[in-house]
């Protein structure tokens, strides 16, 4: 069987590609939700996004992810949206009109839960730093 993790991992891989993602974004704590996306070989960036530094050191080592740290986000997948996209515009790895599939938790869920996919389209008025 699967858990609700690995099936939303696998959802959010294969929307990320029917939809035409620029890339995968997954918001995780210990690395496991990008690595389980990971398993699916997207031509497509995924980006893991972590608090946690060493969740950071240890997906280096995985194939097709870029690691990056971003604080602790009380308001889970929500907050960071907006975050991590002026993170990619200011980095020039996505521009306005570009869908990004995001994967993560929210803050009410225990740790270590994926519960939400988000298709977030990235809009005029969102600016890089």
């Amino acid at each position: 069987a699967m858990t609700v993790s690995e099936g939303l991992a696998e959802a959010g891989a294969r929307l990320a590609l029917e939809v035409g993602a620029r890339a995968l974004v997954a918001l995780t704590r210990s690395g496991a939700t990008a690595r389980q996306a990971a398993r699916y070989l997207l031509p497509i960036p995924i980006y893991a996004y972590t608090p946690s530094r060493r969740a950071l050191a240890r997906m280096t080592l995985y194939r097709g992810i870029s690691p990056r740290l971003l604080r602790e986000q009380r308001g889970g997948l929500e907050q960071a949206i907006p975050k991590i996209c002026r993170d990619l515009l200011t980095r020039r790895e996505v521009r306005k009109g570009d869908r990004l599939v995001f994967l993560g938790g929210s803050p009410r869920e225990a740790h270590g839960t994926t519960s939400r996919l988000v298709v977030h389209e990235i809009q005029p008025g969102e600016r890089g730093s």
